[in-house]
């Protein structure tokens, strides 16, 4: 009979070990193994109100306050971001690609955006000489996890807002090349900082601290032409 019961309590602790838990006592006090969940703790900045359009500034800006880069987003869209304003010819809005300049203000709801390479440019004019900043576009979202999550270093990357099926925006002429440029409407910037089985988890300057499907997100980042950025010490550079 003890022997049997030695047996049924030994088979009892392998089935509490297979779920996750090991009952101790009458307290049942439970060891779980830890989270699969990968999360860098980004300092978080919102873009409501004072930079309606300015996601790509804001979201650059948490990315560089995390790796010890002292900026704020005024400084970065007045001092270091290219701007330009549209021009109109017979009608026809004239301006630069998204790669060269921020076309608007991103201090209004009307301006519109900007794409990687701009945002490239604006990091160089302020980066520490110890720092280094590079533009990762064509990785997937699951690489950027792997070679920039996994050693704490955070993505600015862009997709859409809400995660939202992207629409044909405006259209308008290339000042330097004369090509009609269309642009993606629900564009949008935020910080990559997480992920787990399910999801990928970011500072959206637009909605707070949020995660998504990550299906989801592979196909809006992918859509946006997958585009994204680090920027890091070099104290990090080995392990990068």
């Amino acid at each position: 009979m003890k022997r049997l019961r030695k047996k049924q309590a030994a088979v009892l602790s392998v089935i509490l070990c297979a779920v996750g838990g090991i009952a101790i006592g009458i307290g049942m006090a439970v060891f779980r193994p830890p989270s699969s969940r990968q999360l860098l703790e980004v300092p978080f900045i919102s873009q409501v109100g004072t930079y309606p359009t300015g996601c790509e500034s804001v979201s650059t800006v948490m990315a560089c306050q995390y790796a010890g880069i002292s900026i704020d987003v005024e400084t970065f869209i007045d001092s270091y971001l290219p701007k330009d304003s549209f021009t109109y010819e017979n009608g026809v809005m004239i301006g630069s690609h998204p790669d060269d300049a921020f076309m608007g203000d991103p201090y209004t709801d009307n301006g519109f955006g900007c794409y990687a390479p701009c945002i490239v440019k604006a990091v160089q004019g302020f980066l520490p000489e110890n720092y280094v900043l590079k533009n990762t576009t064509g990785m997937t979202v699951p690489e950027l996890c792997e070679k920039y999550i996994d050693v704490g270093v955070p993505v600015v990357m862009w997709a859409t807002m809400y995660m939202e099926e992207p629409s044909e925006g405006a259209q308008w002429i290339l000042r330097e090349s004369g090509e009609l440029f269309q642009w993606i409407g629900g564009e949008h910037c935020l910080v990559l900082t997480g992920y787990d089985s399910e999801y990928y988890y970011f500072n959206d300057p637009l909605s707070g601290k949020v995660r998504y499907e990550r299906t989801l997100v592979e196909t809006r980042y992918s859509q946006m032409g997958s585009q994204s950025l680090v920027i890091y010490g070099e104290n990090l550079s080995a392990e990068v």
